[in-house]
């Protein structure tokens, strides 16, 4: 399970969801206003998982590593003031 923090926060965990258990987590400097899960191939055998968030001016991609670090890859969208609300699919076909 992902959860992000408020605007104020700009918090992202990931958590075991049948422990509770808190696997990663970060803080960002970007708004986080949405986030999507990569649909096909969630979880792959290595137990890598790979998300992206949209927020202010930024789209992220982010995956975490078997040993439960986050690493992200930012793409700035826009130089105007463009709050990214909704991230629906945002991964390239393979």
């Amino acid at each position: 399970m992902i959860s992000i923090g408020n605007h104020r926060e700009n918090t992202l965990a990931v958590w075991d969801f049948l422990t509770g258990r808190l696997l990663t987590s970060t803080y960002t400097v970007n708004t986080l206003n949405d986030l999507t899960i990569k649909s096909q191939d969630l979880i792959y055998s290595e137990n890598i998982l790979e998300f992206c968030t949209g927020g202010h001016n930024i789209i992220t991609f982010w995956q975490t590593t078997p040993d439960n670090i986050l690493t992200a890859n930012d793409i700035k969208v826009s130089s105007n003031d463009t709050e990214i609300s909704s991230v629906e699919f945002c991964y390239p076909s393979a």
